[in-house]
């Protein structure tokens, strides 16, 4: 399985909306409302990367085989009070018809290494403290929790978001 990964362009966006609906539906099922999940289709996931991309509200990062887009992976400077030397890893989604056969892991490891040539210093993230399977994936990776939590009502449940960081080493 040869896995090419490169910067995303906007032509990208709706390829990566695609990834994003059917993977988001099936990581997520079961740990957020069914009508939640629902509502976040290719057309308002095609909107998002689309702007994302025209604006540069982020940078994003494809994984190709052959000519399809099979996962992808977003990062920024943090909002709100994070240092100035994290990075904030926002998106990492593969294709469910390749979970668990190490394009996460691509995409994560080029994300990596191109950071230990930048001023940063840390990654951090946040994750739902229910989504075992992301959880393990980043703790695999190295990440540890903080102990910061995130809380949001969405339909009557309540969601913890957790915050995990790892240091970048040069």
């Amino acid at each position: 399985m040869k896995i090419n990964i490169r910067n995303a362009d906007i032509k990208d966006a709706h390829s990566i909306a695609l990834v994003h609906v059917t993977s988001w539906a099936q990581a997520y099922d079961g740990l957020l409302p069914k009508p939640f999940i629902e509502s976040y289709n290719i057309e308002r996931r095609q909107k998002l990367w689309s702007n994302t991309l025209s604006d540069n509200l982020a940078s994003v990062l494809v994984a190709e085989m052959g000519n399809e887009i099979v996962g992808f992976l977003s990062y920024r400077e943090p909002r709100g009070e994070q240092s100035n030397n994290s990075i904030e890893l926002n998106s990492l989604y593969v294709a469910p018809s390749l979970f668990s056969r190490g394009v996460g892991s691509d995409l994560f490891d080029y994300f990596e290494k191109r950071m230990l040539n930048s001023s940063y210093t840390q990654i951090v993230l946040w994750a739902l403290d229910t989504n075992k399977i992301a959880l393990n994936f980043y703790r695999k990776h190295g990440f540890c929790e903080t102990g910061l939590q995130g809380k949001e009502r969405l339909d009557g449940t309540i969601l913890n978001d957790l915050q995990m960081v790892k240091s970048i080493k040069a």
